[in-house]
């Protein structure tokens, strides 16, 4: 049985629908802690992701598309200084888009990112997390779904996660068509769980790992494709790994996960 909205399964005990969502206040505060320890306190440099790592590629898209209002949503946005570096480039560029948050908590540390934030989608939950049968749930999912020109996320959503696979399928959802997705992955940890072999060349090794991203494309798009059957929906993307081999997720080296969607 499929929940509304998402499409996802109602029990997850089962498959590659079993997820491990974060489950109690300790858990939510921790993951607050990681994501605060991982970026500087100074916008600019966090900022600097934007520009440098994923090549300026959030903005680039942005102009390409030339809507007249374009739709931006940040997951995990810290402590939000960086949305102050963003609108200004973004300003330079002639582009004012609605720009919405959501993480596990207001960003309260930063109020004049308020003055460019639309809504604060933030309930203290983890954005896995959201259920449909619950009320303020469904509305941050019924206001998001197919409605993002761009969507980013770092350090958040898909980093600090048990199931990739469902944070990326609910982040494509969220994309309007022709939209795209910048979200960071933890590739030390995928690297744990699929350690390089005895006397295995690097070449075979990476060649291992690129099976275990498609086998992950695989099952977003079998949730994907649950999604278009319960919702008449003919939701499309495309799904692109991009990782720094022999290098960790450190300061200014990223592994990210580009999604499009085409229909």
């Amino acid at each position: 049985m499929l929940n509304k909205i998402t499409g996802r399964r109602a029990n997850f005990d089962s498959g590659q629908f079993k997820r491990k969502p974060t489950s109690t206040v300790k858990d939510i505060v921790d993951f607050k802690q990681l994501e605060r320890n991982a970026w500087q306190y100074n916008g600019n440099a966090r900022y600097d992701v934007y520009k440098v790592e994923l090549a300026g590629k959030p903005v680039e898209h942005l102009v390409q598309l030339k809507k007249e209002k374009s739709q931006i949503l940040i997951l995990g946005p810290g402590l939000g200084k960086d949305i102050l570096f963003l609108r200004k480039d973004l300003n330079e560029h002639k582009i004012k888009p609605i720009i919405n948050v959501f993480g596990l908590t207001k960003i309260t540390d930063s109020q004049s990112a308020y003055s460019y934030i639309d809504k604060d989608y933030s309930i203290g939950v983890p954005f896995e997390n959201l259920d449909p049968k619950i009320e303020n749930h469904r509305e941050i999912l019924e206001e998001n779904i197919g409605k993002n020109d761009v969507i980013i996320a770092l350090k958040s959503t898909s980093y600090h996660t048990n199931y990739l696979e469902f944070s990326l399928y609910q982040s494509a959802i969220m994309l309007s068509k022709g939209g795209k997705a910048y979200l960071e992955f933890n590739f030390l940890e995928i690297k744990r769980k699929i350690p390089i072999k005895d006397k295995e060349k690097e070449e075979e090794y990476y060649n291992r790992l690129k099976i275990y991203f498609n086998s992950i494309d695989k099952s977003v798009n079998r949730m994907v494709n649950l999604f278009n059957k319960k919702y008449q929906k003919e939701f499309k993307f495309n799904i692109v790994w991009d990782f720094i081999r022999g290098k960790s997720s450190g300061d200014l080296k990223i592994n990210y996960i580009e999604i499009e969607r085409i229909n």
